[in-house]
């Protein structure tokens, strides 16, 4: 279902607002505002006239984009048995936060680059022993000392760990004991064929973790990318500014085209609007994707003399002309057009222009006079989005 909402007031356009809700590849609504002063349009003896005066115009779309996280195989589980348990999922987990209990036995996270491949008992030594040794002292349990043999001490240490998770107080670390990770805070989501009761072997790899930054990008329908050409600068969620980057098409599983997508780029075009940009992962707010709201500028505000677009119309050899009070055909160059008006050039202020369209004659827009639509209706295709509009 495709809804329609049109408002114009008054037919000098001191504000024309025309808003198309479309339902497909992106839900998005179009304002189109013109400025103006006071109206100029007048009738005289059945006839309807516009004064020429300065115009502001331009288009601004409000629509929707994806900002999302590139997520990746964790670390291997390193437990033969049954999920029993998920502790954490679709959540931004700390360091020493449980993840899973595998055989009713809590795994956490653990933070250091060195992988899981060994027990550590006491009396190992190596640098996975200053790894465990730096998790026991950020999370409370003493043993700060830069020691890479696993001590008396840190045996004490891990045995008071463990029964804080309610783990056997053995005081070996077991490689399936913690899952160590780069960096945490980690976003991590359980691979979508885990649930409780599945099965594990030591080599699954049950966790998926975020990899890298956030990135966001806009789809488009074929009929969407006439309106929103790549390099128009937009706004997310009125904060970031940037440009629309090169739309590419997109496939479905069958191989079929099923429309367009396009990255958000910096005000350059050099990177990703998300590049080191906190408001991205604020806005992810530890979900795998979210949906933000941008506005695309895909006219620019444009200042100008203005004539309603209906009024210019096109001769038979394609040159441009508007109709002054007089019956004079007086030739125009235009511009730009949106909102129903056109900037034209080749007339003066004051100018006064009929807008009774001549019988033999064609608008420039395109839009016949009796067809019985107005010019914000005829913006507006049968697909409920916005059609050509042609200068």
């Amino acid at each position: 279902m495709k809804n329609r909402y049109l408002t114009v007031v008054g037919l000098g356009g001191a504000v024309l607002l025309l808003i198309v809700t479309a339902f497909g590849l992106g839900r998005w609504t179009m304002h189109e505002a013109m400025e103006a002063g006071s109206p100029t349009a007048e009738t005289v003896e059945g006839e309807m006239y516009w004064t020429v005066k300065p115009e502001q115009i331009g288009r601004t779309i409000n629509y929707s984009a994806t900002i999302s996280s590139r997520m990746v195989d964790g670390p291997l589980v390193h437990n033969d048995g049954v999920i029993t348990a998920i502790l954490g999922s679709g959540d931004t987990l700390n360091e020493g936060a449980p993840i899973l209990e595998v055989n009713l036995k809590t795994i956490v996270v653990g933070q250091g680059n060195i992988p899981a491949f060994r027990d550590l008992v006491e009396g190992e030594a190596g640098a996975d022993v200053q790894q465990l040794r730096d998790f026991l002292c950020r999370n409370g349990y003493g043993v700060c000392a830069e020691n890479e043999v696993f001590t008396p001490a840190m045996s004490k240490a891990v045995r008071a760990w463990q029964k804080t998770l309610g783990n056997a107080e053995t005081g070996i670390v077991l490689k399936g004991d913690i899952m160590w990770f780069s960096k945490a805070p980690v976003y991590v989501h359980v691979n979508k064929d885990i649930a409780v009761g599945s099965a594990v072997t030591a080599t699954d790899r049950p966790i998926m973790i975020r990899s890298g930054e956030p990135y966001v990008e806009i789809k488009a329908s074929e009929e969407q990318l006439a309106i929103i050409p790549s390099g128009s600068p937009f706004t997310l969620e009125g904060k970031l500014s940037g440009v629309v980057g090169e739309f590419t098409p997109t496939f479905s599983s069958t191989g079929e085209a099923d429309g367009y997508v396009a990255p958000l780029l910096s005000e350059d075009g050099a990177e990703s609007i998300c590049h080191e940009e906190p408001l991205c992962e604020e806005l992810l707010a530890g979900q795998e994707s979210v949906i933000a709201n941008i506005d695309i500028q895909t006219i620019p505000q444009q200042e100008g003399l203005g004539v309603p677009t209906t009024a210019v119309m096109s001769s038979a050899d394609g040159s441009t002309y508007v109709t002054l009070s007089d019956g004079e055909r007086k030739s125009v160059t235009v511009l730009a057009s949106a909102g129903g008006i056109s900037l034209v050039e080749g007339l003066v202020e004051g100018d006064l222009i009929r807008l009774t369209g001549e019988a033999s004659s064609t608008p420039e827009s395109t839009r016949s006079a009796r067809s019985g639509k107005t010019e914000s209706e005829d913006l507006v295709g049968e697909d409920g989005l916005v059609a050509d509009e042609t200068e």
